[in-house]
């Protein structure tokens, strides 16, 4: 097949040769739909979005929460200087922002958020592809993902826990049942199929999900796995974590010497 040149994107955006240069070299003397025009028949022509400077720019998504998770600070942190450490330069932008993309040279995407909001709408708005990290993909809309292993992750948890002696093993959810368990990272089924090879054949009532968001509930919900005789628990989400720590302090609980914790964020 014939490689895509500057002429092509020139004739399809219906601008001059020199126009479509200037904004593939990022000459902002150029009006905003003028640049937009450029960039979408690039992308529909699959010319590369590379500037001078030959440094191929990833956009970095993150969430449009006013909850800013230590979880997604720290890596966002972590990957910006990955990034840059691979050559690459980076935008950043949270989800209620990514029509800003639009305008700039973007080769491809990241995005931190952990709800369906890129799922549901990023083949109506983008050409290029973004990579979620542990949530769920959609490959025919260029829309890919990175999970964590769950499975794995928590069969080593348990074996950890087990060879110290812990029988009975709560799992307190930070979320509601369903999304826990449907949760890309497996994370569940990783602790139902690690107690099961230990001989536990009903691990599921060791299970206690936050139902409804409410971490008032958290005390509550750890009664009802102290009740079973725990003497470990695995806590997921990390600020839900956290609350149950406090409540297992105010309760007088000793950690570790009475009770071993786990948290989990993903």
């Amino acid at each position: 097949m014939k490689p895509v040149t500057v002429r092509d994107v020139a004739v399809d955006a219906g601008i001059s040769i020199a126009t479509v240069s200037r904004v593939l070299n990022n000459n902002y003397k150029v009006a905003e739909l003028t640049r937009i025009k450029v960039i979408n028949s690039a992308r529909k022509l699959g010319y590369p979005l590379i500037p001078r400077s030959k440094q191929m720019v990833v956009a970095v998504i993150l969430s449009g929460s006013a909850y800013w998770s230590m979880y997604e600070a720290m890596l966002q942190s972590t990957l910006t200087r990955e990034l840059i450490e691979r050559g690459y330069r980076v935008e950043l932008v949270t989800e209620r922002d990514i029509a800003l993309l639009s305008e700039r040279l973007v080769g491809g995407a990241i995005s931190l958020g952990l709800d369906d909001f890129i799922l549901d709408k990023w083949a109506s708005l983008f050409l290029f592809p973004v990579v979620r990290l542990n949530c769920r993909s959609k490959n025919s809309e260029n829309i890919y993902a990175v999970n964590a292993d769950g499975i794995t992750s928590m069969r080593k948890a348990l074996k950890l826990l087990w060879e110290n002696g812990h029988r009975k093993i709560g799992y307190l959810s930070g979320t509601n049942e369903r999304d826990e368990t449907t949760k890309p990272s497996l994370r569940y089924e990783g602790f139902i199929r690690a107690m099961k090879s230990y001989g536990v054949m009903n691990p599921e009532d060791y299970c206690v999900f936050n139902e409804t968001y409410r971490h008032d509930l958290v005390p509550e919900n750890i009664k009802k796995l102290l009740a079973k005789e725990v003497t470990a628990l695995i806590v997921t989400q990390e600020a839900f974590a956290l609350k149950a720590y406090y409540h297992l302090q105010q309760m007088g609980i000793k950690i570790p010497e009475e009770l071993s914790l786990i948290t989990w964020e993903l």
